[in-house]
């Protein structure tokens, strides 16, 4: 990959004397760290218990932060998640951002997306074992740039994880930085495919968080990646449907209905979604969420919200009541349809 498209979709803060490093060294007690296999670099996290007593087996979120940001900057959205959704939050640095490096950062180890990747699995092997929450506890999250980090691990463990959350996050790269500044002759350097991972990670719920204005990365991103999301579990439904019909002593289950556009309305039977949603092929059942779920599209395990006159950086701050109440009904969706 070309030193330049990094320096274009990677830009930790660096500069030590502002207000950011500031912030980093005062949250430097809060964290720890843990190794890559392999290496000595280290990925610092900070992981905040959750404010309920005695929560052996709630949910937790693996938080992944946006460009230009680090633990120094976001603690305080963090603090503010474990607070309102009532859930443990870990959150972490990738490698070249805060003190996450090689090792302690004392040499900088310039960020890529390989090294973005191998820091997710540092972290997601960091949760569920040295911090003890099992897989069907845990809740990926990733904001703007994080949606890559937390793409890949959906990909790798849909069928064991409670669920996804994506905000503000893109197709990929390239579909975002050309409209701007590079022309498609770069398609080959493409970084964070999250559109084709999109269309493996179909045996958890995902929700899609976007604001109507934003002018970063455009809310169409987020409607594609809920497009192919659908058609690709759609099309694993079909699949099974076909296989438990053609089982002796089978009856074939009702046809499906046709897509929604994800209206408010209640426009499916749960017993119908139940019944279609065989728990096989990379599906999950999600009949114990059906009292959850408003819409056909939640039916099986997809949720968005789009936020409107919100730009990029402002959905938690503009619409707060909103975001928390959207994400709040998705981990109740989340608990009631896991894995055990």
């Amino acid at each position: 990959m070309p030193q330049f498209i990094n320096k274009i979709v990677f830009q930790p803060p660096l500069d030590k004397n502002g207000m950011a490093y500031v912030s980093l060294l005062q949250q430097k007690a809060r964290m720890a760290y843990t190794t890559k296999k392999g290496s000595a670099d280290r990925v610092y996290y900070i992981h905040l218990e959750s404010p309920v007593p005695h929560d052996t087996d709630g949910l937790v979120l693996l938080y992944s932060h946006g460009n230009a940001e680090h633990l120094g900057t976001c603690y305080y959205v963090l603090d503010w998640l474990r607070n309102s959704l009532k859930v443990a939050v870990v959150g972490y640095d990738y490698c070249g951002y805060g003190f996450s490096g090689f090792p302690d950062a004392s040499v900088y180890t310039p960020p890529t997306e390989d090294a973005v990747y191998s820091d997710a699995d540092a972290i997601y092997d960091c949760v569920t074992g040295t911090l003890g929450f099992a897989a069907h506890r845990v809740v990926l999250f990733g904001r703007s740039v994080g949606g890559g980090p937390t793409c890949y691990l959906a990909e790798k463990h849909h069928n064991e994880i409670a669920g996804v959350v994506l905000q503000s996050t893109f197709t990929s790269c390239l579909n975002v930085v050309s409209e701007c500044c590079l022309p498609t002759l770069f398609a080959f350097w493409d970084l964070f495919k999250n559109v084709q991972r999109m269309e493996k990670i179909t045996g958890c719920p995902i929700l899609f968080l976007h604001g109507t204005l934003d002018n970063v990365v455009p809310g169409r991103c987020s409607e594609k990646l809920l497009k192919v999301a659908e058609t690709y579990r759609r099309r694993k439904m079909k699949h099974a449907e076909r296989k438990q019909a053609r089982r002796p002593g089978r009856a074939h289950p009702p046809a499906a209905a046709e897509p929604s556009n994800g209206a408010s309305q209640r426009t499916f039977s749960t017993s119908d979604v139940a019944t279609r949603l065989a728990n096989e092929d990379g599906l999950r059942c999600y009949a114990d969420g059906m009292q959850v779920a408003q819409t056909e599209l939640e039916g099986i395990g997809l949720f968005c919200q789009w936020f409107d006159g919100c730009s990029h950086n402002d959905l938690e701050k503009n619409e707060k009541r909103l975001f928390v109440a959207t994400i709040s009904r998705f981990l109740l969706f989340c608990e009631k349809t896991r894995p055990l």
